[in-house]
């Protein structure tokens, strides 16, 4: 993310680069990834505290988040 994704998205947003699909993809994939990371942060969090998790959502998103192809 940070290697890749961030130094394009500050591009973007200091108006270095036009506004266009392209650059949404990179908005959204920088949304999808963050939102990944806080979903797996919460997990961790939970796990530490021996918080049973079998039938939790954050699961259930986690792997949806993973299914998607965030890695692509």
């Amino acid at each position: 993310l940070q290697e890749t994704l961030l130094p394009i998205l500050n591009l973007i947003k200091n108006d270095q680069i036009q506004h266009s699909l392209a650059s949404e993809f990179i908005l959204n994939k920088t949304r999808l990834f963050l939102t990944y990371c806080s979903y797996l942060s919460f997990y961790f969090v939970l796990k530490s505290q021996r918080v049973p998790i079998d039938n939790h959502p954050i699961v259930k998103n986690i792997l949806q988040y993973r299914n998607v192809g965030i890695y692509r």
